[in-house]
């Protein structure tokens, strides 16, 4: 990851309904480098593009880590018939992603 792409990218952010954490997980990607007013909670109707990265609360019902990854990838075309690969739901389904590190919430 280079500082210069994480300086600038967006960075969709999973919270899994933990609203109450989506502060903290900004302040702790701040502290990585990321621009804090360029993080956005993620949405299901439309996913980041590539470049961009996603934070993601793990595991959803008790969140210890933050999972951070880059996009690495869009689908080529909107084909719905092709099966999801990931267990992504919504937009994020058809993203590739690239696991780049974890970050303790404790």
């Amino acid at each position: 990851m280079s500082a210069t792409n994480s300086e600038n990218a967006n960075v969709h952010i999973i919270v899994h309904g933990r609203m109450a954490l989506f502060e903290k997980v900004k302040d702790l990607l701040g502290k990585k480098g990321f621009d804090i007013q360029k993080m956005k909670l993620a949405s299901l109707e439309e996913a980041g593009k590539t470049g961009e990265y996603v934070a993601m609360l793990w595991p959803p019902w008790d969140p210890k880590e933050i999972i951070l990854s880059e996009i690495t990838n869009l689908p080529e075309s909107s084909d719905q018939s092709r099966p999801a690969t990931s267990m992504a739901m919504g937009a994020w389904s058809t993203v590739g992603q690239k696991e780049i590190s974890r970050i303790d919430i404790s």
